[in-house]
């Protein structure tokens, strides 16, 4: 009974207003994130450290991030390339982007996780810039130590899969984690991440089982590749928050109205 009144109530939160302005905030900033990161992380591997399978093994999870659209995957893929390719100033401004578009996704990110939780206050701007700069990085090296793993599993689909889905798992614990402001119950918020991290991947799976029937080529013509990205964005964004919400609440009920020494139920008309 209790499964069931955790299963409805994170239902209810999802369909609240308040769920959706966090999820499409995070997802904007997903999308502005997006290039500049994947730009970081293939220039560390391709040009500083000169990996050149960790770099490719970066290339195919990005093809098979992204549904199948010869379109889409060659204007991402071939951008990619001629970014990282001319390293310097593309490097530059990718890493400027990348500070100021990840303040934007922990920023709203933090705020519903304290609200989950139940923190009155947020960090100031300046303590959240720092941490979501701090994250980034991690998220940044997460990342491209998953690649170089991947990498060394001589191309396997089972190995590159495996390590992306452990990448998703760990870089979800540290945000549920971490970026509350304020001590969550840390092993419950750990099992729920493990969840979350396999709910991510299958949920990438399902949209890109239907993005075909979408239609968003249609509809948005040229932007049909940003609107692919928000939307995606958007739909990883309530997992997100449906696991902060799982565990901030765990199987507990929600609190009661307590009475008055009367009799009479807190809020109830006289």
């Amino acid at each position: 009974m209790r499964l069931r009144s955790l299963v409805v109530r994170t239902f209810l939160y999802l369909l609240s207003l308040e769920s959706h302005v966090y999820a499409f905030a995070i997802a904007a900033n997903v999308l502005l994130s997006f290039f500049p990161f994947l730009v970081l992380v293939l220039s560390l591997a391709q040009n500083l450290l000169h990996l050149p399978a960790a770099a490719e093994t970066i290339y195919a999870a990005v093809r098979e991030l992204l549904p199948e659209d010869p379109g889409l995957v060659d204007f991402v893929t071939r951008n990619l390339r001629a970014a990282v390719e001319s390293r310097g100033r593309a490097e530059a401004l990718s890493a400027l982007m990348l500070v100021f578009s990840s303040n934007g996704v922990f920023m709203p990110l933090e705020v519903a996780l304290n609200r989950l939780w139940g923190f009155a206050d947020d960090r100031s701007y300046w303590a959240n810039q720092a941490l979501s700069l701090l994250l980034t990085f991690v998220c940044g090296l997460l990342a491209f130590g998953t690649a170089v793993v991947a990498a060394r599993g001589a191309g396997s689909m089972l190995v590159t899969r495996f390590v992306t889905v452990a990448l998703t798992i760990a870089i979800a614990a540290i945000v549920y984690v971490v970026l509350p402001n304020g001590r969550v119950a840390r092993w419950r918020t750990l099992r729920v991440s493990l969840y979350v991290g396999l709910a991510l991947e299958l949920g990438r799976d399902l949209y890109l089982l239907i993005w075909p029937h979408l239609g968003f080529r249609r509809i948005y013509g040229p932007f049909f590749i940003s609107i692919t990205l928000l939307v995606g964005g958007y739909l990883a964004a309530m997992i997100v928050l449906a696991g902060g919400f799982v565990a901030a609440r765990g199987l507990q009920e929600p609190p009661r109205p307590e009475p008055h020494q009367d009799g009479r139920k807190v809020g109830s008309s006289s």
